[in-house]
């Protein structure tokens, strides 16, 4: 990714994170706006600790709102 070292951030209304289950053998960065697939790195421990953990949950709960309630395009 250019060079840019990261643990999560949000772009383009998807959520990117650096796979830790990975490290220190491979630098993986995941990009989805999928709930489901974020609620599963939670689980497999590709997020790890509490507090990245807690940013990518509010992460995906923005992401929730986004779909239920898209804006309005014409």
């Amino acid at each position: 990714m250019n060079g840019e070292y990261f643990s999560i951030k949000f772009q383009d209304d998807k959520v990117i994170f650096l796979d830790q289950a990975k490290l220190p053998f491979k630098e993986i960065y995941v990009e989805t706006d999928d709930i489901n697939r974020i609620a599963e790195a939670i689980e497999k421990l590709e997020v790890r600790g509490a507090p990245l953990i807690g940013i990518v949950a509010a992460y995906a709960l923005a992401l929730s709102k986004n779909k239920k309630n898209p804006p309005d395009g014409g």
